[in-house]
């Protein structure tokens, strides 16, 4: 019984709401901050991802703490 109202519920759903839920599925797209970033080509504006900048940010800053830290190699002539 169930699947006859699905079935029957799923031939006359709305192509607008059919559109913003595809929207509200493609919005997240969830990426690793240890990786450079996917660059944004798609016409929907993507959700912001806190983790995401976040840990992005730790990233850059053991990147330049590492940096900093490495002995500096000097030319001598």
């Amino acid at each position: 019984m169930l699947s006859v109202i699905v079935r029957a519920v799923m031939k006359r759903f709305p192509d607008w709401l059919w559109r913003q839920l595809k929207i509200s599925m493609n919005r997240s797209r969830p990426q690793v901050s240890f990786l450079p970033l996917v660059e944004d080509k798609g016409s929907v504006k993507l959700l912001h991802q806190p983790s995401l900048h976040k840990t992005f940010a730790i990233h850059k800053e053991q990147a330049l703490t590492q940096e900093q830290s490495a002995p500096r190699a000097t030319a001598s002539v």
